[in-house]
């Protein structure tokens, strides 16, 4: 943690693609983010919901603006989503406050999925993280069945918890997603959500100046590698309703090289790391396999329905 004391404020605004902008440019965007966030908390919640929200989001803003907030200490905040209550278990650090502002504040997993599916009964969430994902799409659709799949064992941890806080019955496995099973060398790093499998992702986050896997990466270890299809029969599941997948940057090896267990699927949503894959070769897998995309989403996930597996 010593070496983060070192680096200069504002260090962290840059992101990767940023065309040579100026460090008031990349100010007025995080500036721009905190204040619709706060907006939008304030939207959504109630009064006493919002006022922790904000919170929160402020402290994640000001971390990118000064020091990165870097904690293991946990925090548990109470939210009511869609009419459920839910008890959200986090670290306090950037990664973890970056992925509760995705997951609860610009609901990035957010569509609607009830014009599409008449029944959720099974939900599938690969790169599962700490379960923050699972816990708005179990408030979503509190009948459904979910399976978790995460390799970090870290992540793993607070995933069982946030399922247990919850009476929530997931199974949670830890694994990497693979186009075929066996074992695979996970590149961890205490940015929690990059954590990544795939080894150009890794050294290309961990040399460049401003992201922080470069300060805290972790030694490498082997996980267990599995595939799509042995997760879901080893589960007993034929057909998945809804699959979310987040695997940092695995996805275009799986698409490639494994594509046949698109057929058990029946929507798919996705964030494709479009700086590390190609998405135009991801893209032409899912429409040969029968799936169309759902067109004007704003980001960072893509929406994909199987045709032939929903009425």
């Amino acid at each position: 943690m010593n070496v983060l004391k070192k680096r200069k404020i504002f260090t962290y605004l840059h992101r990767d693609g940023d065309q040579e902008m100026s460090t008031y440019a990349v100010m007025k965007r995080q500036l721009a983010e905190w204040f619709e966030e706060i907006w939008l908390a304030r939207k959504q919640f109630t009064l006493k919901e919002f006022i922790v929200l904000a919170y929160w989001i402020t402290a994640y803003h000001l971390g990118m603006f000064l020091h990165p907030k870097m904690s293991t200490e946990k925090s548990k905040i109470r939210l009511v989503l869609k009419g459920i209550p839910v008890f959200v278990e986090f670290r306090q650090n950037q990664s973890d406050l970056y992925i509760l502002r995705e997951n609860f504040i610009l609901k990035i997993y957010d569509f609607a999925y009830e014009e599409i599916l008449e029944n959720v009964k099974t939900i599938i969430d690969l790169g599962a993280n700490i379960g923050l994902s699972s816990l708005y799409l179990q408030a979503r659709f509190p009948k459904a069945r979910i399976v978790c799949v995460e390799p970090v064992k870290e992540n793993v941890e607070l995933l069982r918890q946030n399922a247990h806080n919850n009476n929530f019955s997931w199974k949670v496995e830890r694994a990497a997603i693979q186009a075929k099973s066996g074992t695979v060398t996970l590149y961890p790093n205490e940015w929690w959500s990059s954590s990544t499998v795939t080894e150009h992702v890794a050294t290309t986050r961990q040399s460049k100046d401003g992201r922080l896997e470069k300060l805290l990466s972790l030694p490498t270890e082997d996980v267990e590698a599995v595939s799509v299809n042995l997760i879901l029969d080893r589960n007993q599941i034929e057909t998945v309703d809804i699959l979310k997948m987040d695997i940092e940057g695995a996805e275009e090896q799986l698409f490639l090289e494994s594509p046949e267990w698109l057929q058990r699927i029946r929507v798919l949503i996705i964030e494709i790391h479009d700086k590390y894959v190609d998405r135009k070769k991801i893209t032409q897998v899912l429409t040969h396999a029968g799936f169309h995309q759902i067109s004007g989403r704003k980001g960072p996930t893509d929406v994909f329905v199987n045709k032939g597996a929903v009425a």
